[in-house]
């Protein structure tokens, strides 16, 4: 049975016109003028009835159908899927690891969802069948599925098997490129452009080493950014895959892309007593606040704001923003360089 949708939509509303449809179409359900398996108007008579543009339609139907309200049928039409809209959103967040980086990230995006959606997080740990097990268990449950893809082929195969409405690639997408709606870094430019910005720094020093530990799970594209930079600046080089500290040299600057590292030659400049900034210089990547503090006066690191990753992810999701958006990587200038 076809409902009767009473649908008014104000131009001069400050509200965005998808927004008035999915507000309507929820107080509806939610006051019983519409009941499961009622069928609504296709997009064409809703773009005709209220002169809409088809893009306004689909976004409002798409973002009902994330949240669960409505569901679609190939050359049936949309239905009406729920008697209650009191559920909100439900977001399964699939996260890599459970780093302090990570926890400011999911902070932030249950800050910014509140109540308006139930967030669920999980772990892969890098595991192929702990991301494969773990979504498949999730599967037909939520209403977005956020995930963190990384660097294996199996990936999107994966990916294919959540209904792709319902994706939103977060942080990293190396293996599945820009096929779904997403909120990543790009780490090959922001590792270049923070290094521009820290080349006068940089230039105290006779080389530039990038510490890249091998085995990893740090995106590769980091490395030839790091090249171009030292390349086009003239900055003498070298990349190592694992550090001891005889590999620490007086004069030298170290880009650590593991915190493990970072410790190396924390504790190797104190011992010889070499002072960070003028003996040796230290660059980290990915901030926490005891960076803030460690040495004299804090290292500088290069990083993206993962507050601002979880909050500007939560406002996508909760709108039903189907971009492609870069989350800028930054230097934070410190006493270590």
């Amino acid at each position: 049975m076809k409902a009767t949708l009473h649908l008014r939509i104000d131009a001069r509303s400050g509200i965005p016109k998808f927004q008035q449809i999915v507000d309507s179409i929820c107080h509806a359900v939610h006051t019983k003028a519409l009941s499961p398996g009622q069928s609504l108007p296709s997009v064409n008579e809703m773009r005709a009835k209220h002169s809409l543009s088809r893009d306004t339609v689909v976004k409002a139907y798409d973002h009902l159908k994330r949240r669960g309200v409505i569901v679609s049928e190939p050359g049936k039409g949309y239905y009406v899927a729920t008697d209650s809209v009191r559920d909100h959103l439900r977001i399964f967040l699939l996260f890599d690891e459970l780093s302090p980086y990570k926890q400011t990230l999911f902070a932030a995006f249950k800050k910014a969802v509140g109540h308006k959606a139930q967030a669920d997080v999980a772990f892969h740990h890098y595991n192929m069948d702990v991301y494969r097990t773990l979504l498949f268990k999730a599967r037909g449950r939520y209403s977005v599925y956020a995930v963190m893809p990384y660097d294996r082929p199996e990936i999107p195969e994966i990916l294919n098997s959540v209904a792709a409405g319902r994706l939103f690639v977060l942080d990293r997408t190396e293996q599945v490129g820009l096929a779904y709606p997403c909120l990543y870094q790009d780490f090959e430019t922001g590792i270049y452009e923070s290094l521009v910005a820290a080349a006068d720094g940089i230039r105290k020093y006779q080389r530039l080493v990038l510490v890249f530990p091998k085995p990893s799970e740090h995106p590769l594209s980091l490395i030839p950014g790091f090249k171009r930079f030292c390349r086009e600046s003239r900055v003498q080089h070298s990349v190592l895959h694992s550090l001891k500290e005889s590999d620490i040299q007086r004069g030298v600057a170290y880009l650590v892309i593991d915190d493990d590292d970072l410790v190396v030659v924390v504790e190797h400049a104190r011992k010889e007593g070499w002072r960070l900034g003028r003996d040796v210089g230290l660059i980290s990547y990915n901030d926490t606040p005891m960076k803030k503090i460690v040495g004299d006066g804090g290292v500088t690191v290069i990083s993206t704001d993962f507050a601002g990753l979880g909050r500007r992810a939560a406002e996508m999701i909760l709108a039903g923003d189907t971009a492609r958006e870069v989350n800028p990587t930054r230097l934070i200038m410190r006493n270590s360089l």
